[in-house]
């Protein structure tokens, strides 16, 4: 996945009541090139949207181009879908939406402990967070903290100084290998924290979604870790080491998409997937944020 360059903020976080700087307005706007065949017969698209995230995002609006042909909701991630038969040689999909951003460390935490079949999902081995591996057991063993949320701010600096920030890479490592190479970009970053807070009992999971104080491009990986009864609080190891207030409440700048690290639904794709039938067909995203008289746009 693309992951942000360094970039050196320093904003210091104001507890307690929301002010004007814990959130903040955002234009979203995501468009999508269809380009087939002749001898295209079907294609069916199916893409992430930001959906509305209780403490953390609110979706004002949502206004589509072309309606999709079915909306839904899954595994608490938004999905819209359009079914193209026949195709034309070119089609054009955008969505225009108006989102409210809220500081996470400003949310206001739930009321009670989230039970345990929320939280079992959340620590156990999967595909890139490997958990079980003997490198992965002996440095998860090493991280020193009397409760999670002190462990948890532990393995995002063993991260943050084990790993150095080794570009974009087509093919994601896992954790195990990421810790032996040393080297990842925010994928890496984030499962390895990740598998280290798993192997030590806290559950932790991987975000995906946009910053909008990006350079390069705004896809980027974080973390989500549950700390009892302040439910699930945002760390972003790739970016700690650099700009530590990212662990002590990061402005609104975080847009989430997804929580699920393999998305069946996308075969396992970040932000858009697309089958077709026939001959051979192409399909290419953009997303563009717009957040005052600031306006830039990176491919998806």
């Amino acid at each position: 996945m693309l992951c942000r360059r360094w970039l050196t903020i320093v904003v210091p976080w104001l507890g307690g009541a929301l002010t004007a700087q814990d959130t903040a307005a955002l234009g979203c706007v995501l468009v999508y090139e269809v380009t087939a065949g002749a001898d295209t017969k079907s294609l069916r698209l199916q893409v992430v949207l930001p959906d509305t995230v209780d403490g953390r995002q609110q979706v004002k609006s949502t206004t589509f181009s072309v309606p999709p042909s079915e909306e839904v909701r899954v595994d608490g991630v938004r999905y819209a879908i359009w079914e193209l038969s026949p195709v034309p040689a070119s089609t054009r999909f955008e969505v225009s939406m108006q989102l409210e951003l809220r500081a996470p460390a400003s949310a206001k935490p739930p009321k009670a402990k989230a039970p345990a079949f929320e939280r079992e999902p959340w620590l156990v081995a999967e595909q890139f967070v490997d958990v079980a591996d003997p490198a992965i057991q002996a440095a998860a063993k090493k991280l020193a903290g009397k409760g999670d949320e002190e462990l948890a701010r532990k393995a995002a600096k063993f991260v943050g100084e084990t790993l150095k920030y080794g570009g974009f890479q087509e093919q994601a490592q896992g954790a195990a290998a990421a810790l032996q190479a040393g080297a990842g970009d925010c994928t890496e970053f984030s499962d390895l924290m990740i598998a280290l807070l798993r192997a030590r009992g806290v559950p932790a999971r991987h975000v995906t979604g946009f910053v909008t104080d990006w350079t390069d491009t705004a896809k980027h990986s974080w973390v989500e870790v549950h700390l009892g009864k302040r439910g699930w609080v945002l760390f972003d190891p790739t970016l700690a080491r650099q700009e530590p207030e990212r662990l002590s409440g990061p402005r609104p700048t975080y847009v989430m998409l997804s929580t699920l690290r393999h998305d069946p639904r996308l075969e396992n794709k970040n932000w858009f997937h697309y089958r077709f039938t026939g001959g051979a067909a192409k399909v290419t995203g953009t997303v563009t944020l717009k957040q005052g008289k600031s306006e830039r746009s990176c491919p998806l």
